[in-house]
């Protein structure tokens, strides 16, 4: 049973490398490029504003250095 784990484990690794390397080849640069500068201001505006307000509603066990920590750690914990 645990070569037969080891097995699709193996095979799971090889298809996500060949994916990823099959859709690699395929994107066009200059898409990814021209998209650039909006796909940063969209991560940051959800790692500093949205974030933050969806856990606005812990706010009154914390004092605003934890609420601050809690809000912007990236831990999926």
């Amino acid at each position: 049973m645990r070569a037969i784990s080891k097995e699709v484990h193996l095979n799971e690794s090889l298809a996500t490398i060949f994916i990823f390397a099959l859709l690699g080849a395929s994107i066009d640069l200059h898409v990814i490029t021209s998209n650039l500068t909006k796909g940063i201001v969209i991560a940051l505006s959800v790692i500093l504003l949205a974030r933050p307000i969806a856990t606005l509603p812990i706010l009154k066990w914390w004092n605003l250095r934890e609420y601050l920590f809690i809000a912007l750690n990236d831990r999926e914990a």
